[in-house]
C-alpha cells in the first residue's frame, strides 16, 4: 500500500470518497488517510473501518479539523465494531 496507494491516488488526479479497511495499525490509517486526504475533493469523504482499535481516526480528524463521527457501531459477543466518517471541508486545500 505504502508504494502503490500514492500511485493510484496521483493517476487517479482526484476521489470524492476513500475507503480503508486494510491494516489497523495507527500509522497505517494515519498513512492512508493522510494520501487520500490529498486528493480528496473538497466535500469528499473517507471512511474507516474498526475505528475502535485506536486513536488514529479521531487524531487524524481532528489535525485536519474535519468534521466526523461514528456511522455504525456492532456489539458482538467478544467486541464492538465501529465505523468512522470525515468529510472534508468545502473550503479544505490538500
Amino acid at each position: 500500500a505504502e508504494v502503490l496507494l500514492p500511485r493510484l491516488l496521483a493517476d487517479r488526479q482526484s476521489v470524492d470518497v476513500f475507503l480503508h479497511d486494510s491494516d489497523h495499525s495507527y500509522p497505517h490509517i494515519l498513512f492512508e488517510m493522510a494520501a487520500a486526504w490529498r486528493y480528496l475533493v473538497p466535500g469528499g469523504h473517507i471512511l474507516v473501518d474498526n475505528i475502535e482499535q485506536n486513536a488514529a481516526f479521531g487524531d487524524f480528524a481532528r489535525g485536519v479539523g474535519a468534521d466526523s463521527l461514528v456511522v455504525s457501531t456492532f456489539q458482538g459477543p467478544q467486541r464492538t465494531w465501529q465505523h468512522g466518517l470525515l468529510r472534508k471541508p468545502t473550503g479544505a486545500v490538500p
